[in-house]
């Protein structure tokens, strides 16, 4: 037979798991603490962080449309690997795609 019957067992088996869970906390805590604690003896270790390079900015007005031109290239031609992309409703291939192919194979050689 259950000790814990009505609203009276409700509340102590509440009590019971929320004391067990914050003292799952506390030592979780603890542990953090310690772990903290721990590395502050052996004194901070030394970090070298890399310098990001200076943004270049755009020279030229026409190139951020040569580098969309190149990135719509790319990715029509990495989806379009192995198989035939086809709009429905044309019977050629669209304007944009070749332009955007046009544009990326032109520009790949430069760096």
């Amino acid at each position: 037979m259950s000790d814990f019957h009505g609203m009276g067992g409700a509340v102590l088996v509440c009590l019971i798991a929320q004391s067990i869970v914050f003292l799952a906390l506390a030592v979780m805590a603890g542990v953090i603490r310690l772990v903290g604690m721990l590395g502050r003896e052996s004194g901070p270790a030394a970090l070298t962080v890399p310098r990001a390079p200076a943004a270049v900015p755009v020279r030229r007005a026409g190139e951020e449309r040569e580098v969309a031109a190149a990135i719509m290239g790319a990715l029509t031609a990495e989806l379009s690997r192995g198989r035939e992309m086809k709009i429905p409703g044309e019977a050629q291939g669209s304007t944009w795609r070749l332009v955007s192919l046009q544009e990326a194979s032109r520009t790949t050689g430069k760096r």
